[in-house]
């Protein structure tokens, strides 16, 4: 007889009427069908339409179905095999086992992958890019955890963590945590010695750090900020914490290392705040390995260095001061948050606010909105505007679908809800939405209170009318990050409370966080720019010039430390640590030298670029002084006659130019 224990029982009992009618192995069966069919039709959507339409495959098409049909099948039931043979061991002594009614339980699981059978259609386009990989994903995470349910797994409910130094979670984070920052890393150097680093970010920091070590501020002239300092652009006077981080080394690959330390120290937070908030003694390793390859963080992980990665270890630093009452630190920690920019204090308002709701932390709490708002209402209404020179914030356009300026933005939502809503339910920005929920098995929603905290964050990103920002395709996914987490830890902590009143079987508490690792598997996988399911990939994507160390000595050395540079993208972060820089072709004809590469030249589709060009060629004042490969290096005043063959070689890589 199977054991009816808390320990052996599943959810699946919902399917026990269904037993008794069909048989077990059509049951396993139907189920890798479901998967078969879903994940097959997503890769070769044109093919079903042909069998739909035409009622037969072409011989390879159909060679492929076949090995779907028989890899899944074969692979269902050995799992179904594998669960029978381990009910069997759980059987008690002395209890006899029943084999028939063993195959049914064990079947139980596959039930969930039928429901792959009932949505075929979400693999077809337009729905394949998001729909179905949602939909995918959920199903395998119930039915993963089923199984492991039915089994008898509950490694993740523990209490008390092992003895033994091997078998403990701190032991295995450490090992998670150094394998992951070292691939990171190393992404990042690699990224920056192939010469395709942006001038836009990873250059802006490296210019505004020498601005610091040489006592100019926040000194950046890549572009044509008022009086020369990246202050007029954006409030992150933190920025000025990376300064230890360029006493040790001042070139670039310092702020992929203190990236990587700001990631780490999040991590360290994330783990303390779960010791502190949970029981289980494995979900600070789950939570850490989640928040590891969580899509957001590993988008502005990997490219390039973003000042809002900083926001993580300090808001999540904040949140461990205060559940702990050290208020200094507490104090300390959002200070260094409300520098990193100008927009963070509507978080912190936030944050402040469901401390003083949801925690009856009342003083703290009033306190941290009022510092949090005065922050970002000074910045983005006062100061950024005056020392821009302009009448309001230029990123206030992002939002002009909403209303006309701060007054029209506030109004919309105020007084036109609806409007707002139906921006917010696009299809791209509901999918952003999930791209931050999914990852974390909308474990949050055990505490519907801390959705609060990402109220803030989708209003400034999500809301926002530019699209790179909205769909969270590159870096402005992190300041959903610890928001986010502090929303996992407190949903899991409202759902051991309520597993601690109803009793609930320890296999049913750990099939929870079987389903979060799937969900977050999942979504690295879909999501991920370099997936960790193959280290190292980013090495193809960034490699590394063969003229590397020619370009910088036959180049980058010819150019002093005074040398006034335009220079193009990426190829320009090379030289970004200087006083001035810009990027080509803004004001290129005050800068005594013009560096460009041929390599990208292609890819470059803006008007005035070109414009520039044609400009230099008639112009006849830039020539060449040296070329390696195809970086070249133009000065003012250098122009000669057999430099037009050069013009007509750069302008022949402008987009069409050869179809023309």
């Amino acid at each position: 007889m199977i054991p009816t224990s808390p320990q052996s029982s599943s959810p699946n009992g919902a399917f026990g009427g269904l037993s008794r009618f069909i048989p077990p192995g059509l049951v396993v069966a139907l189920g890798a069908l479901g998967c078969i069919t879903f994940l097959w039709i997503g890769e070769h959507d044109d093919e079903w339409f042909d069998w739909i339409r035409d009622g037969m495959l072409e011989r390879k098409t159909a060679l492929s179905f076949l090995e779907y049909v028989i890899g899944y099948v074969v692979a269902a039931f050995a799992l179904w095999w594998v669960g029978i043979w381990r009910l069997q061991r759980m059987t008690p002594a002395g209890t006899p086992f029943d084999p028939r009614a063993a195959r049914q339980q064990a079947a139980r699981p596959f039930y969930w992958l039928w429901l792959l059978w009932l949505f075929p259609t979400l693999a077809w386009e337009p729905l394949i890019d998001w729909p179905a990989h949602f939909f995918e994903s959920a199903v395998l995470a119930v039915f993963i955890a089923s199984y492991l349910m039915m089994v008898g797994f509950e490694g993740f409910a523990a209490e008390t963590a092992p003895r033994a130094w091997y078998q403990r979670p701190v032991f295995w984070m450490s090992i998670l945590a150094g394998l992951v920052a070292v691939d990171r890393t190393l992404a990042g150097f690699w990224r920056y010695w192939a010469f395709q680093s942006n001038m836009d970010d990873c250059g802006l920091y490296h210019q505004m750090l020498w601005g610091l070590t040489h006592g100019e501020g926040f000194h950046t002239t890549i572009y044509e900020y008022a009086s020369n300092s990246f202050l007029s652009e954006h409030m992150m006077p933190s920025v000025a914490l990376l300064l230890p981080f360029y006493w040790v080394y001042n070139g670039a690959e310092v702020l992929y290392v203190a990236q990587t330390f700001f990631v780490l120290l999040g991590g360290v937070f994330l783990v303390l705040i779960a010791r502190e908030r949970t029981r289980a003694a494995w979900f600070p390793f789950v939570a850490l390995l989640v928040y590891l390859l969580y899509p957001a963080l590993e988008r502005g992980w990997v490219v390039d260095f973003h000042a809002d990665m900083m926001e993580i270890p300090f808001y999540l630093g904040a949140w461990y001061f205060l559940i702990t009452k050290r208020y200094v630190p507490y104090w300390i920690a959002l200070i260094a948050l409300l520098g990193c920019k100008e927009d963070v204090g509507l978080a912190v308002t936030a944050f402040g606010f469901w401390i003083a709701v949801f925690e009856r932390r009342w003083r703290t709490g009033l306190a941290t909105m009022v510092a949090g708002f005065a922050w970002s209402f000074v910045c983005i209404v006062i100061i950024l505007p005056q020392w821009g020179g302009v009448s309001e914030s230029p990123f206030i356009q992002n939002y002009a679908h909403l209303g006309d300026g701060v007054p029209g933005i506030i109004q919309a939502f105020l007084f036109r809800p609806h409007e707002v809503l139906y921006h917010l339910f696009q299809t791209d920005r509901v999918e952003s939405m999930l791209k931050i929920l999914f990852p974390l098995a909308f474990i949050s929603l055990g505490r519907p209170s801390t959705l609060l905290l990402l109220i803030p964050v989708t209003v400034t990103t999500i809301l926002s009318g530019w699209e790179r920002q909205m769909t969270l395709s590159t870096h402005y996914g992190l300041v959903f990050v610890a928001p986010a987490f502090i929303g996992l830890v407190e949903g899991w902590r409202t759902l051991e409370a309520r597993w601690e009143r109803q009793a609930t079987p320890r296999t049913r508490r750990s099939a929870w966080a079987v389903a979060l690792i799937v969900c977050a598997v999942a979504s690295h996988l879909a999501y991920a720019k370099y997936p960790l399911t193959r280290p190292a990939k980013w090495a193809k994507s960034y490699q590394p010039s063969p003229y590397r160390e020619q370009i910088r000595s036959e180049i980058f050395a010819l150019l002093d430390a005074d040398a006034t540079v335009a220079a193009q993208n990426y190829i320009g972060d090379q030289l970004s640590f200087r006083k001035w820089i810009r990027k080509f072709p803004k004001d290129y004809d005050s800068m005594d030298y013009v560096l460009l590469d041929m390599k990208i030249m292609e890819e470059i589709k803006a008007p005035e670029y070109w414009e520039a060009l044609e400009s230099m060629r008639q112009a006849k004042t830039y020539g060449l002084v040296q070329r390696v490969d195809t970086v070249v290096l133009l000065q003012k005043g250098r122009y000669q006659p057999d430099d037009d063959a050069l013009y007509e070689e750069l302008l022949s890589h402008r987009p069409n130019s050869h179809s023309e």
